[in-house]
């Protein structure tokens, strides 16, 4: 895999042209996805609290009066990439729907590179998924990658763990969306060698997939802008006053969106490495913070991708990828609960 493929199989609208991609099966997952979030009576009482607290995460209900331009903008390419016009009470959930569908993509993808592994302890037959007439068979398989289950074989607790968009597995599993699922596995199955060993460097694997994803007028309205790669590697630089030692170092990027500043940190910390090293050491004193749970997600399938290419996984250990969802800019104040000194 690499970033240009990922982009072409699973992108939904072009960066560049706002032209809607050829991937219908990614498309129709999010429909499908965005059908159920309008439905909000017989929604589950957990999607609705997910949903609200990811809304309140980026702020959109506030002080938007649906006159700005940008908003409007934001509204036509929605009503384009779901072939129904999308207006101020139902853009946020599409946006929610098109967040969880590309969450869904990434632990795919991670689930098969993380199941070929050489020395994976029972890998699963992948293939048959895409096969299988159960319903059951993949609304459970499903339920166990939201849970984690097929990260923890080499130890990682805290890929996904049930985050904001696991929310579809607690909702009616139709056959339709059935149906859907399993296009999507083939498509990842189809990969003849998602095993990654070709790049020494670690890569922002997702960024691009992501700009082919989200249109760009709706991450511009919300203040998202990516830096390039070389950018990032010169701020280090400079900053560092061209130290080029910087194996005992560390670092934070408190705003790190997909990774690419993290990239940088852990290319240029680890670039004399000869063999590998356990997971633990390689991940050691560098930090990255996002308030984007989809951004979270994405930094955090770069790093175990790296990982997966220079590290020993020790089955006896348990390892987190060091990316928090925060708010990096909230200072809480300190108060007073029964005369105990307590954090808001």
């Amino acid at each position: 895999i690499s970033p240009t493929n990922l982009k072409r199989d699973f992108g939904i609208i072009s960066a560049t042209t706002n032209q809607i991609l050829n991937n219908d099966e990614v498309r129709n997952l999010a429909k499908y996805l965005f059908s159920t979030l309008k439905d909000e009576n017989n929604l589950n009482p957990r999607t609705s609290l997910l949903y609200s607290e990811w809304e309140k995460l980026f702020r959109l209900a506030e002080n938007d009066s649906g006159q700005h331009q940008d908003i409007i903008d934001r509204q036509d390419i929605f009503s384009k990439i779901f072939d129904e016009l999308i207006e101020k009470d139902s853009e946020y959930k599409a946006f929610f729907a098109l967040h969880t569908t590309l969450s869904i993509i990434i632990k795919l993808l991670l689930v098969r590179i993380v199941n070929d592994m050489p020395k994976i302890i029972s890998p699963l037959n992948l293939d048959n998924l895409y096969k299988t007439s159960s319903l059951k068979e993949i609304r459970e398989f499903f339920t166990k990658m939201e849970q984690g289950n097929y990260f923890d074989k080499i130890g990682v607790v805290n890929l996904t763990d049930n985050d904001f968009f696991a929310w579809y597995v607690k909702e009616n599993f139709t056959t339709q969306l059935k149906e859907i699922m399993q296009k999507l596995i083939f498509k990842i199955c189809s990969y003849e060698n998602i095993y990654i060993a070709k790049h020494t460097a670690m890569l922002d694997m997702f960024k691009e997939l992501y700009l082919n994803f989200i249109p760009k007028v709706v991450r511009h309205s919300f203040g998202e802008y990516y830096t390039p790669y070389w950018l990032a590697e010169r701020t280090l630089l400079s900053a560092t006053n061209g130290d080029r030692n910087l194996k005992e170092r560390s670092f934070i990027d408190p705003n790190c969106g997909s990774g690419t500043f993290l990239s940088v940190f852990f290319n240029y910390k680890h670039k004399d490495l000869k063999d590998k090293i356990d997971f633990k050491e390689y991940i050691k004193d560098i930090v990255g913070v996002d308030i984007n749970p989809i951004a979270v997600l994405m930094a955090r399938a770069n790093i175990l991708i790296s990982g997966l290419k220079k590290c020993n996984f020790n089955l006896n250990e348990k390892y987190e990828i060091p990316v928090y969802l925060a708010d990096s800019l909230y200072v809480p104040s300190l108060i007073e609960i029964d005369k105990v000194p307590c954090f808001d």
